[in-house]
């Protein structure tokens, strides 16, 4: 088969209920599909404390 494939990927993080706007400017931009993905961060706070676990 001598299709070729070609992807593009933008992970955005925005804080919890922004992501409706993004998911619409993506497909406004032309993007055929998304996933949005709740998640917690690690930021500098949970850095300090890492070292900290066994």
């Amino acid at each position: 088969m001598d299709a070729e494939l070609s992807f593009d990927m933008i992970v955005t993080i925005v804080n919890k209920g922004g992501s409706e706007k993004i998911v619409n400017a993506s497909k406004s931009a032309g993007a055929e599909g998304g996933t949005v993905m709740p998640g917690r961060g690690a930021g500098i706070r949970e850095k300090r404390s890492f070292g900290a676990f066994p």
